[in-house]
């Protein structure tokens, strides 16, 4: 929804910014928002960097899926490895 979460949104995109190459680690119960948050964050970056890729990997894990640590773990270096 459209002028929620600006504060964290500013934050974020501040982290972003300084580039210092760094891991952001969003975490939280179910259901609090999280996957909202990255996807207007994703929303948010295609609009004011366009083609230069920031975001590197979105992992959401599911209990059911992967209940396995290797499995998330294997998700992480494939997803980072898709941005080079």
């Amino acid at each position: 929804m459209k002028g929620t979460r600006v504060e964290t949104i500013n934050y974020l995109m501040s982290w972003i910014a300084k580039c210092s190459g760094g891991m952001l680690w969003c975490s939280g119960l179910a259901g609090t928002g999280k996957s909202s948050l990255v996807g207007t964050l994703h929303e948010v970056l295609t609009v004011h960097v366009g083609r230069r890729n920031r975001l590197g990997a979105f992992i959401r894990y599911d209990r059911i899926v992967y209940s396995e640590a290797s499995h998330f773990i294997t998700r992480i270096a494939y997803s980072l490895g898709m941005y080079d």
